[in-house]
């Protein structure tokens, strides 16, 4: 009998909602006329699409749409949507319909496609094949930082394609292959910014109109120093060849460079530029060095030592704090090891027995982070003691670990919460587009992002204590490389919080910081 009462009451419901619409027009942005077969698309969360093509006059509509948040996009060969820089037309590409709202007179503007092209050489003027080009845009809030990325021809000529602005002009040479050179040495090339710049703040900008061909960005390759490094691998079982692995911080995970050990153990890596690396030596039978952290500036890396070891075994207890640790049942629960560096394997197992011990198998040499998956409410790693050391937080060191190793995980039930609103100037709440909330600690790793509800709301728990900086941002600011989120941040005064705090802190929008450049 109840099932079918809210049977009912949920059709009724459903009955009682009335279809909204939308209808309006595209145009392109540079002479306000209409334009025909632009393809106008909304997107639901629910990810159902509804889409309509306007006709000769521009005019489109969609009809029987369900009350709710919508995603406007717009496509046209040879065109870009640009919400953001049409001032008087839609202003966002997020829509809020009402249960059977009309929403009529939207005027969807298509800017035409801009283009740059040029040419990429080295320091002595010939053409650099397969760099990878991109133009970064310098206008806050804009949501296209990149045009498409192109790669130069077999005469290192490049052309890209997309929305009018200000640019920077960054180039990526593919980075050569390692090579043994008895004459020096091979020339080694760094990120470069038009003209010839290898540093960000020391490029020059360059902008180009709606629908026009910006031509003869020529950009000559900065060199650098070719720095080398070289060491010995241990641990090599009789008749294994070990290889090392090196990576540059911060890099595409897949830009790896590789080399074989000889007979005994001694390794060189040449032709890398200055910067933070990651160092580390393979083997079969699941053999694995530590990671090592090197930092080349103007001298090479030699006496590198990499010890290999198979993977150990972690046992240990989890230690529940707070009123109701007694209801926390462990079954279902997980103790998860997450490197700290992308490139170690996960340890396998960690669920909890009954009386909240654990295993994990195959543990590598490595730094990791702790959790407790899924993470009882509120609660967060406090610390971790490994053969009777505790460290604060939620890291734990395995790099120096000889054979099976013991832990224990202190989780606390009483983590600090903070929660707040982003309004707008009016202090009525931003619901389109939903703004991005960053909370940020001074301890790395510590750090979280996420979309408010939608009422703008936002509720972060089960944070450890220590020092916090609050920020909310359009989400069309934010940019790829993150460089203008992070110096805002590093203004933004910090907040402490303490175990078990229950903080209020209601945000509006913050701009962010563009990045230096010469115009």
């Amino acid at each position: 009998m109840r099932t079918a009462i809210l049977c009912i009451l949920l059709c009724s419901r459903l009955a009682a909602q009335t279809a909204a619409s939308i209808e309006g027009i595209a145009t392109d942005s540079t002479t306000r006329q209409p334009l025909s077969r632009v393809h106008i698309a909304l997107r639901t969360g629910s990810e159902n699409t509804w889409g309509a093509m306007t006709g000769k006059d521009g005019h489109f509509s969609i009809s029987n749409l369900p009350p709710g948040d919508y995603a406007l996009s717009a496509q046209h060969t040879g065109y870009i949507h640009l919400p953001d820089q049409n001032a008087g037309t839609l202003r966002s590409t997020e829509i809020v319909l009402k249960d059977g709202e009309h929403r009529s007179g939207l005027v969807v503007a298509m800017t035409p496609r801009a283009s740059i092209s040029g040419t990429v050489t080295d320091e002595y003027g010939d053409p650099v094949q397969n760099a990878a080009v991109q133009a970064v845009s310098l206008i806050r809030g804009d949501r296209t930082e990149h045009f498409e990325t192109g790669r130069t021809d077999e005469r290192g000529h490049f052309r890209l394609s997309a929305a009018p602005g200000k640019f920077l002009i960054r180039v990526t040479p593919q980075r050569a292959s390692p090579e043994i050179r008895t004459d020096g040495d091979p020339p080694v090339y760094t990120e470069t910014y038009y003209p010839s710049a290898a540093t960000r703040d020391l490029a020059t900008v360059v902008e180009v109109a709606a629908g026009r061909d910006l031509t003869g960005i020529d950009v000559r390759l900065a060199r650098t120093l070719s720095l080398r490094i070289s060491g010995t691998v241990t641990g090599m079982p009789k008749g294994t060849v070990a290889m090392v692995r090196v990576a540059l911080e911060d890099a595409d995970p897949g830009d790896l460079r590789w080399t074989n050990c000889d007979p005994e153990g001694s390794f060189t890596i040449f032709g890398l530029s200055p910067g933070h690396y990651r160092v580390a030596a393979l083997a079969a039978q699941e053999l694995r060095s530590p990671v090592i952290r090197l930092r080349l500036d103007t001298a090479d890396a030699a006496d590198v030592n990499l010890k290999l070891a198979p993977p150990r075994q972690l046992s240990g207890t989890v230690v529940i704090e707070g009123d109701s640790a007694k209801s926390v049942a462990p079954e279902g629960l997980t103790v998860e090891l997450e490197p700290t560096f992308g490139d170690v394997p996960r340890p396998r197992g960690g669920a909890l027995d009954r009386d909240r011990t654990f295993r994990l198998d195959t543990v590598f040499p490595a730094t990791f982070r702790v959790s407790i998956q899924p993470m009882p409410e509120n609660a967060y790693v406090k610390s971790v003691a490994l053969g009777g050391v505790e460290s604060r937080g939620e890291k734990l060191d395995l790099t120096n670990a000889v054979g099976s190793a013991t832990a224990t995980v202190i989780v606390s039930l009483n983590g600090a919460t903070v929660q707040g609103v982003v309004t707008d100037d009016d202090g009525k709440p931003i619901r389109a587009p939903l703004p991005v909330v960053f909370l940020r600690a001074e301890n790395p790793g510590d750090g979280i992002q996420g979309r408010t509800d939608l009422d703008a709301k936002f509720r972060y728990s089960g944070l450890r204590p220590g020092k916090y900086r609050l920020i909310a941002v359009h989400p069309r600011q934010l940019n790829s490389d993150g460089n203008g989120l992070e110096k805002t941040l590093a203004k933004i005064p910090p907040f402490e919080l303490r175990e078990g705090d229950r903080v209020v802190k209601d945000l509006k929008l913050t701009p962010l910081e563009t990045p230096d450049a010469k115009h």
